[in-house]
């Protein structure tokens, strides 16, 4: 009778990891081509500094 119970709280554990994960992973998505965006910007304006 406790076998299923481990199993369960396992499989519990390992969706809560998944759930966490994908999170995770989609706030990183999310951020990364808004900081890809802005180190352009970044170099053009050190670049238009330096020209200057």
């Amino acid at each position: 009778m406790s076998f299923p119970k481990i199993l369960n709280h396992r499989l519990a554990t390992a969706i809560a990891l998944g759930s966490l994960l994908t999170v995770v992973g989609s706030n990183a998505t999310l951020a990364a081509p808004m900081n890809l965006s802005k180190v352009p910007l970044f170099i053009n304006s050190r670049s238009s500094r330096i020209l200057r």
